[in-house]
């Protein structure tokens, strides 16, 4: 029991110093500026509620660096609220967070934050009459940032900020006791924090009056917003309520608030402008801070190089390449698992998917697949979608206060991705099944002609192709990319022996075409792409073709993105690039899988030529017509719909469209979801598949799973779909 003590304690000692080399390391990006800008801009507004700011952002991203980094310029007053017991960085001013968190009554909290501000500001006065040197170059604002961040580490402040905010609350205090009835105290604030200004512009005479002089950072601010009430349930207060109206007596002097948190409690903290008119709120704390820039000129990148887990940490929240930058040998080796922590909420994964809740399972899917939040729901819907933010790590792209809407997604973070595959790679781990669960409880969007499925069945596949992880969530085979006819051995099952309906796809011989028609080469797939490298590890959604280009996905390969092409293009739903030879990655090497799905049962085990021929590399802008490449490419319709399965070889397309230049191709008609045909459809797990393609068809949902007869249900909406229940009330004959 000891030595688990022990090995415990040495492993957060790893920890929390790898956190606080990384705090130290040189700030990267201008989003402190951009912070600053935007506080300007919103300083001399007169239509707002109070001069405060929620920067809401989830965890990892930066927002308490961003402002640390703004307070070397700008005198701020820091103050972290963190509940005791949580663990984060900079530390909790608990002291603090106790006085101000602390419950009572609307009228007691009121007078307890204005007691609070008199004594911040009568303390920062009297700490820059009696520390502050002239005879140095540092600024008020540095000197201020020196003496409030000395000595901190993970678990604590440092003396000199602990002694402040002691004496902080001592004035506070004497403030409460000392106060009287007078209009004096009332003012009382607002003349400390008048002294607090006029001793700055003596010193910096060159700050303009239009900009706050100082600012007070609220870090962790959703812990104030606690609602209270009385026993007999009256009307609804906090202590953050009660410190915005006292902030409101300061609209006029150039103080600004900033209240930081990861919480789903923002429209508390930007309430809405039929309440209170407030300033929206800031997100744009950066990504991809650290990322190793590459280039497809100089110093060419090679596959090996960014699959490792240094060049994957290095993409997304600057947490994990911070972390991997400044920690030891465990640490590195340990980032997947670190990241699953994270993803998970802050739980541990103990290798049982089946303890997650639907949170969480939702968190991991949408790191690999492109899942998306409905826009148009009931407020319980986003409180769901904020728990996200909150805890699972998904980003916060913009907030309305005004109507409550709410735009989040899950970017490209390939060190997230790569914890979902490892959590997915749980015995049983059924995929479908788990994203029924998510679609019946979370307003997502679920597509509509199966692209979701077919993209996790591609996911499914490169799993399997990859191989199961180790106990860090490291691929056991120590690489993460795989050849083409690896991953597709694992999409489409091998037959004993290949027939018409069923071929074997590695021995599939493909054909060249051009304008006047296609020619069947002998080359089989297997041996063409036998020195093709392939990775991919999630999904994202792109919004125009213009991406299509193998300049956009050869970039793309660097995060090990695969591009769902949600582009108003009909002819192409989905483009996964692969390396045609050797590790290098240059765009006359890329070549790609493309493929579309029908979810419509008119599209059956009968291969359709034309879709096929339309996704024509040249004529798509997948390959630059003035610079033709020796690259085959791979051309696949997936027929979800269709009643007879099949995997066929579709070796004559004929012409192609709109070109001169002539392509090597590998095309297939996959038809139907059999377990006799698709791998990652295992048996006895049809059902789920099936349930997820019958969900593709949501249109469907409303008239089914109803009291009344699903025909009367129909009958209410004519001719929208082709079921005879939707003509024959008001045709004579249904078409």
């Amino acid at each position: 029991m000891f030595e688990m003590s022990s090995l415990r304690s040495e492993w957060l000692r790893m920890q929390y110093a790898a956190t606080e080399r990384s705090w130290n390391t040189d700030y990267v990006g201008g989003y402190a500026q951009t912070l600053w800008k935007y506080i300007q801009s919103n300083m001399d507004r007169e239509d707002v509620y109070a001069r405060y700011l929620a920067i809401i952002q989830s965890s990892g991203t930066g927002k308490s660096r961003t402002v640390d980094e703004l307070s070397k310029t700008h005198l701020v007053i820091p103050m972290n609220l963190r509940n005791s017991g949580s663990h984060g960085f900079p530390p909790p001013d608990h002291n603090v967070a106790y006085y101000l968190c602390t419950p009572g009554g609307p009228e007691v909290l009121g007078i307890r934050m204005s007691d609070f501000l008199q004594a911040l500001f009568e303390q920062t006065l009297h700490v820059l009459e009696t520390e502050f040197r002239r005879d140095v170059t540092e600024t008020v604002a540095e000197q201020f940032r020196e003496y409030m961040t000395a000595g901190m580490t993970m678990g604590k402040h440092g003396a000199s900020r602990i002694n402040f905010y002691d004496e902080v609350l001592e004035r506070a205090e004497k403030a409460r006791k000392s106060r009287a009835t007078s209009a004096s105290e009332v003012y009382a604030p607002l003349q400390a924090f008048q002294k607090l200004a006029d001793l700055l512009r003596s010193l910096e005479p060159q700050e303009s009056s239009s900009t706050p002089l100082v600012i007070l950072e609220f870090d962790e601010a959703h812990v104030l917003t606690k609602p209270q009430s009385s026993v007999y349930m009256g009307p609804v207060w906090s202590s953050f309520g009660e410190l915005r109206r006292v902030l409101r007596a300061f609209s006029k002097l150039p103080l600004f608030s900033l209240f930081l948190s990861t919480s789903g409690q923002i429209e508390t903290l930007v309430p809405s402008a039929s309440r209170f008119r407030s300033i929206y709120s800031f997100t744009n704390v950066g990504f991809d801070h650290l990322a190793i820039k590459l280039s497809l000129i100089q110093d060419i990148p090679t596959v090996e190089r960014i699959t490792s887990t240094e060049h994957l940490c290095h993409y997304g929240r600057p947490l994990w390449g911070g972390r991997y930058d400044c920690g030891n040998d465990d640490i590195k080796s340990s980032m997947i698992e670190f990241a699953a922590h994270k993803l998970l909420g802050g739980v541990d994964y103990e290798g049982r998917w089946q303890d997650l809740s639907s949170a969480q399972i939702l968190a991991c899917l949408a790191q690999r697949l492109p899942i998306e939040f409905m826009t148009t729901r009931y407020p319980e819907d986003l409180s769901a979608e904020l728990q996200q933010i909150e805890r699972h790590m998904r980003i916060c792209l913009q907030f309305d206060p005004n109507t409550l809407s709410l735009k989040t997604l899950s970017p490209s973070e390939p060190i997230l991705s790569e914890a979902a595959y490892w959590m997915m790679q749980g015995e049983h781990f059924d995929v479908p099944a788990q994203l029924m669960r998510v679609f019946h409880d979370y307003p997502v969007d679920r597509g509509h002609l199966g692209e979701l499925l077919v993209m996790t069945l591609f996911t499914v596949a490169r799993d399997a192709a990859i191989g199961p992880p180790d106990d860090l969530g490291e691929p056991s085979g120590r690489k993460r990319w795989c050849t083409v006819p690896a991953l597709l051995e694992k999409l489409f099952r091998i037959p004993e022996s290949s027939t018409m309906d069923h071929v074997n796809i590695l021995s599939a011989t493909g054909c060249t075409v051009d304008n006047t028609g296609s020619t069947i080469c002998d080359e089989v797939l297997e041996h063409v792409f036998a020195d093709s490298k392939m990775y991919f590890n999630h999904w994202v959604k792109t919004y125009e073709h213009e991406l299509v280009k193998v300049d956009y996905l050869a970039r793309q390969m660097f995060r090990g993105v695969a591009a769902f092409c949600d582009t108003g293009n009909i002819w192409i739903d989905g483009i996964i690039p692969f390396l045609y030879r050797g590790s290098q990655i240059k765009v006359e090497n890329v070549g790609v899988i493309m493929w579309q799905c029908r979810n419509d049962s008119k599209y059956t085990d009968t291969p359709n030529i034309e879709l096929l021929r339309a996704m024509d590399p040249y004529s798509l802008g997948i390959f630059d017509p003035s610079h033709p490449v020796d690259v085959p490419v791979i051309r696949i319709v997936f027929a979800l719909a269709a009643d007879t399965p099949c995997l066929k070889l579709v070796s004559d397309t004929g012409p192609s469209i709109n070109t001169t230049h002539k392509f090597k191709t590998y095309d297939f008609w996959a038809a139907g979801l059999s377990p006799e045909i698709l791998g990652p459809v295992r048996h006895g797990y049809e059902k789920s598949w099936d349930a997820l393609l019958q969900l593709s068809n949501g249109w469907r949902d409303a008239y089914q799973n109803q009291l009344v007869p699903e025909i009367d249900l129909r009958v209410l909406n004519p001719a929208v779909a082709d079921d005879a229940a939707f003509w024959q009330t008001w045709c004579e004959e249904a078409p």
